[in-house]
């Protein structure tokens, strides 16, 4: 895919959630990331109030995007009796996108992954909660924060997240942000969606698999960066997602 030499190509995805990979799963209702300078656009500034000008404000949201929730969703959650519930769509949905890490530290994943890669040598793509925002979910929670190249590794991004203290109800709507991915480049970011398949699914398990390899991993990332550093599996990667834009 040819680009210009001040950008850079992200491919992106909606993954099927990965307790029963179903191929028909309408991942199309899922949202595109969005700017997450949009967040205080409407904010009218004047004079000494005009931080938008501000070189540590535009460095800040530069290339940072917003993720949204796909569907409207809750969690009534019991922590003495170590249960969970919902009341919306079915426990089919719940066993698919729900996974209590651990009650005793309050931490859930969502499973609604979303997953970025690019043809570039290396891209840090950063993970940190959706501090502009102003949504129930981001009152009561905190997002796992983190960062990891995409131009190194290929890996569903999840939504693991800390439930504060004293909450047991959360919700949320469908376009609620819930978290906020930062590619670290001052170059032009072009986001390009391809449809997540078989062949990529597979590809990319075997990947996540070796994290297993316990006498090889150290919990670094050179273990899982050599792996596409030192084999033809990111041209591999590139091939299938090019092979399916949308």
């Amino acid at each position: 895919m040819q680009k210009d030499k001040d950008e850079i190509n992200v491919y992106w995805s909606p993954v099927p959630p990965e307790a029963k990979r179903k191929w028909e799963y309408p991942i199309h209702t899922y949202l595109e990331p969005s700017l997450s300078y949009s967040n205080l656009a409407k904010i009218k500034v004047d004079g000494v109030t005009d931080f938008k000008k501000c070189p540590a404000y535009i460095d800040v949201l530069k290339n940072m995007y917003n993720l949204h929730f796909a569907f409207d969703y809750d969690l009534h959650i019991n922590w003495d009796n170590e249960t969970t519930h919902t009341t919306h769509l079915d426990q089919e949905a719940f066993e698919d996108h729900v996974w209590v890490r651990s009650y005793e530290k309050r931490m859930i994943t969502l499973i609604h992954p979303y997953m970025f890669f690019t043809d570039d040598d290396s891209l840090i793509l950063e993970v940190t909660p959706a501090y502009l925002s102003d949504n129930n979910f981001v009152k009561s929670t905190t997002i796992i924060p983190g960062s990891y190249d995409i131009g190194k590794w290929c890996r569903p991004l999840d939504c693991t997240f800390v439930v504060h203290d004293n909450i047991n109800y959360i919700h949320w709507k469908r376009e609620d942000q819930y978290c906020y991915v930062k590619f670290k480049t001052d170059k032009k970011i072009k986001l390009n969606k391809f449809s997540y398949t078989k062949k990529l699914d597979s590809i990319v398990e075997t990947l996540i698999e070796s994290r297993h390899d316990k006498e090889k991993w150290d919990g670094k990332w050179e273990h899982y960066y050599s792996q596409l550093e030192n084999t033809n599996i990111k041209n591999h990667i590139l091939t299938e997602m090019r092979n399916n834009l949308l």
